[in-house]
């Protein structure tokens, strides 16, 4: 299985200055285009906006993160590109890495996009879900799950 969640503030220019009103706006226009483009029926990507601020919102469910994965990156790298001063977070999770699967999350800011490995929810086990033990059968005896 996999899994991601992000969320993205749109801007174009990291400056306290403000932004250019025209570049944001085609800024805007490119990722709802891009957006447009989803043929994935497990990808939920969103753009909203709340109190004047555009958002990406994407979350992904799916079997694999192939052909999946990579247009939630392609996303992301136009996001980079067009709007500078975006910022925000993607938790990804790909269970085909085997027991020692983990979340990985890509940050966004000021136009890069870099990994890191998550504090929180890895690894898998023990943080969030627990191992399967050997199982006990009628016979007394153990088996494994």
């Amino acid at each position: 299985m996999y899994e991601a969640h992000g969320w993205f503030k749109l801007r174009e220019s990291a400056s306290e200055e403000g932004e250019d009103d025209r570049l944001l706006e085609q800024g805007i226009a490119a990722v709802r285009a891009f957006i447009d483009t989803n043929e994935h029926p497990n990808i939920r990507p969103r753009l909203e906006v709340m109190n004047g601020t555009y958002y990406v919102m994407v979350d992904c469910d799916t079997n694999r993160r192939v052909g999946r994965g990579e247009w939630i990156d392609e996303l992301l790298a136009m996001i980079a590109t067009r709007l500078p001063g975006s910022f925000g977070l993607l938790y990804e999770l790909d269970e085909e890495a085997g027991p020692a699967a983990a979340y990985a999350v890509t940050v966004l800011t000021r136009g890069r996009l870099s990994q890191t490995a998550d504090p929180f929810l890895s690894p898998l086990i023990p943080t969030t879900r627990t191992r399967c033990g050997p199982v006990v059968t009628k016979g007394g005896g153990s088996g494994s799950r």
